[in-house]
Formats: structure tokens, C-alpha cells, sequence
């Protein structure tokens, strides 16, 4: 999902009036949302990496680089490194901003994942 598609589903949901978009974007950049949240402004997608060292590494090295948003999907086939990494990465869980799709019949894997990391 590109970041102009993510900004418009945040801008969206956060609702009128609307959030204001820091002036720089950085890895480490937010904005607040209605319920007076900090969401992060960018973030790490990890559609069509493979499962284990890639997606790991990715997953922590963006951690390590000030990342917050991570964005995944059952159907990636990748979500187990995703949480391994976050697991791994001593950031905070409740830091971490984690976007993931999931199919009907993936749910329970779905949950698993998120709950382990």
C-alpha cells in the first residue's frame, strides 16, 4: 500500500476535522489522531518479502532506524518474521503501529501472530 493511500485511510479515519500532517516527514514523525493518539506518518511494508532472514532483518532494521508503522497481511505469508522481529527489536509493542489485511480463513493465524508479537 503506497504512503499516499495509508495518509488518506488516516486522514479518514481520524475524521473532521482532520489531522495535521507534520511539516517534514521522517521515519519518526506523527500526527495525532481524534482519540488523541500519536500515528506514525510512514511506514514499512513488507508486501512480497520472503518469510525468515528477509523479512526479519527489514522488519528490524526499520525498527532500529525509528519506525513505528509496520504494515502487513496474512496473505504476505510473512507475518510470523514480522513478529518475530517486533518481538526481538526492544521497541515497545505498544510503540508499534501494526497494519495487517487478513482473509476470513486466516483469522485465528492472524491473531496468533499479533498476540506473539
Amino acid at each position: 500500500m503506497s504512503l499516499a493511500v495509508l495518509l488518506n485511510l488516516a486522514l479518514a479515519a481520524a475524521g473532521p476535522p482532520y489531522a495535521q500532517l507534520p511539516r517534514v516527514f521522517s521515519p519518526t514523525a506523527t500526527f495525532q489522531l481524534k482519540d488523541g493518539k500519536q500515528m506514525p506518518v510512514m511506514g514499512l511494508g513488507v508486501y512480497m518479502m520472503k518469510q525468515g532472514e528477509e523479512t526479519y532483518n527489514a522488519v528490524k532494521w526499520a525498527l532500529d532506524a525509528g519506525y513505528r508503522m509496520i504494515d502487513t497481511a496474512a496473505i504476505y505469508d510473512n507475518e510470523e518474521s514480522v513478529g518475530k522481529a517486533i518481538a526481538e527489536s526492544g521497541v515497545s509493542r505498544g510503540e508499534i503501529f501494526l497494519a495487517t489485511k487478513r482473509l476470513r480463513r486466516s483469522s485465528q493465524r492472524s491473531v496468533d501472530v499479533c498476540n506473539v508479537s
